[in-house]
């Protein structure tokens, strides 16, 4: 007789807590109501793609909701960075940091891996370097390697 009425008492149980938990799908939209007060419940169809549903509201999604990580100021990504609700600096795909990234470098030279180097003549001046015997028409250039460059053009001396 105990188990009966314990087993009666389970059923009974189950019964409330299953009728709290029953919804079901409205045919015209992608509403949801809770069959015990139909009372609408959010649609999370209303969500942007830059949303997700969260409870009964549209929410900003995270970076990692994206798929992607923080790239700071001093990194570069692969892909355009985007907003997120936790960073404005969400990369989706490959970040890589900058060692140049804030590094101000004197005159004649430039940034790279992180050091000040002198610059190249021919690759970054489009200059020459003048061959023994002639002279820049223009002021010289002092870069990498031991000869000045010219970034006009080279006169014979007289």
């Amino acid at each position: 007789m105990k188990k009966t009425i314990l087993f009666a008492m389970l059923l009974i149980a189950i019964s409330i807590f299953s009728l709290g938990c029953i919804q079901e799908k409205k045919s015209d939209t992608n509403a949801i109501s809770a069959s015990t007060n139909n009372t609408p419940a959010f649609d999370c169809s209303k969500c942007l793609s830059s949303e997700k549903c969260v409870g009964s509201a549209c929410v900003k999604k995270t970076c990692a909701d994206f798929g992607g990580s923080e790239c700071g100021r001093n990194g570069n990504c692969s892909n355009p960075k985007i907003n997120s609700s936790d960073t404005n600096m969400c990369c989706v795909g490959t970040c890589t940091i900058d060692p140049c990234f804030e590094i101000d470098c004197p005159n004649n030279t430039k940034c790279e891996k992180g050091e000040c180097v002198l610059l190249n003549c021919k690759e970054d001046l489009n200059g020459v370097i003048c061959p023994q015997g002639s002279s820049c028409t223009t002021s010289i250039i002092n870069t990498e390697g031991s000869f000045p460059c010219c970034t006009q053009v080279c006169m014979e001396v007289k």
